[in-house]
């Protein structure tokens, strides 16, 4: 995952982010991310991290792979945009982050298949825990909820980031 950085005054740091790139390209790097939590998005605006994705997906255009992740907030329409901007960017795939609290895997499936349906671009499912919408803490990603998902042509791919090694190794024997 690519860092975000910032200036002393706050301000994100373009310069900075474009040297980031050039050294991951001059050191071998065939794929890079950008994510939810490494590249800071939790504290940018939607503008902010489409430029960021835009910056990116231009600066390694055809270097390297480029998966360009949408935001941790907003709705379907929102995250739809983001994911064709992406690709209008140059970026090779989404990285598509759950915004809601999970109310059954039903509804996971249907925000995931959705933007599929609705883009023409590859998609990696960030499986991060969802906050339990009906109360108990965070809910994993189920097997049976990650088959369905990988059923879908667009859907190619996860960042798995369940924070229960037991369940990744779970994932790991069931996809890999």
């Amino acid at each position: 995952p690519i860092p975000t950085f910032f200036l002393k005054n706050g301000s994100i740091d373009w310069n900075g982010l474009k040297r980031y790139c050039s050294f991951l390209v001059k050191n071998g790097v065939k794929n890079v991310m950008t994510t939810v939590g490494t590249s800071r998005f939790n504290l940018l605006s939607l503008d902010e991290i489409n430029e960021i994705n835009r910056v990116i997906a231009n600066e390694l255009n055809g270097k390297a792979f480029v998966i360009t992740s949408t935001a941790s907030f907003g709705d379907f329409k929102s995250s739809i945009e983001n994911v064709k901007l992406s690709k209008k960017n140059g970026s090779n795939a989404s990285l598509i982050v759950y915004p809601d609290r999970n109310y059954g895997d039903k509804n996971v499936s249907k925000f995931f298949k959705k933007i599929a349906d609705e883009v023409d671009i590859d998609l990696f499912v960030h499986a991060e825990p969802i906050k339990n919408g009906l109360g108990g803490g965070s809910v994993v990603y189920s097997l049976k909820l990650l088959e369905d998902l990988f059923n879908h042509p667009k859907i190619i791919g996860l960042k798995e980031e369940s924070l229960d090694i037991a369940h990744s190794q779970a994932i790991y024997n069931k996809f890999a």
